[in-house]
């Protein structure tokens, strides 16, 4: 960490196969956005199934075996977050393998810009401008970065010298990333879209 600043803006860590396999199950199954949509198919699945074991017993009697395949089938869709768990760590495993890993597993450099994040990777250098930022999350032992079209970021907080200095990092990219505005048509920019748009016409 950067130690000649007021407050931390850069921050050197390693991004691994673990932290990326922790920051996939985040984004895909921890996040409260992905808890509610698990929770929603869930429960409509269970909806559906009871339906349609209420709907046979009506028509054809209340069977035993009916009453164990619905408990059966209940039984599997309340663990389907465990086996869910399980497959995505398999899938982001066996996608690491590939040449595209060479982009995201490796020792990185981040700093915090007034025009975004600035990232000295794998992949080499970019700069990530705010309104790419989606999320940012304290998970565990991870700061995790979800972006939009770039790949995230899992910072183990073992990179920053006390949880402090990472509580600071974050409430830094935070207050950054709630003044930044999307990019707008420069005023020429578009009269000229609209010329092209008459044109095409």
């Amino acid at each position: 960490m950067d130690s000649n600043s007021s407050f931390p803006r850069l921050v050197r860590f390693e991004q691994t196969e673990q932290g990326y396999v922790a920051y996939s199950l985040y984004h895909l199954q921890e996040s409260p956005k992905a808890r509610k949509r698990v929770r929603r198919q869930i429960g409509l699945s269970l909806v559906i199934m009871l339906g349609l074991a209420v709907f046979l017993g009506m028509k054809s009697g209340i069977e035993p075996g009916w009453m164990i395949g619905v408990a059966f089938a209940s039984a599997l869709l309340l663990a389907w977050p465990k086996w869910q768990s399980i497959l995505i760590t398999k899938a982001v495993q066996r996608g690491l393998t590939g040449e595209g890993a060479k982009e995201l597993i490796g020792s990185n450099l981040l700093e915090i810009r007034e025009e975004g994040l600035f990232r000295d990777g794998p992949a080499g250098e970019m700069t990530i401008p705010w309104f790419y930022l989606i999320e940012v999350e304290n998970h565990k032992n991870y700061l995790f970065l979800v972006f939009d079209t770039y790949p995230g970021m899992a910072i183990p907080v073992s990179s920053f010298e006390s949880r402090e200095e990472m509580a600071a990092f974050e409430n830094e990219v935070r207050r950054l990333h709630g003044l930044a505005e999307e990019p707008a048509f420069e005023e020429e920019d578009e009269e000229e879209f609209v010329e092209d748009e008459l044109v095409e016409e």
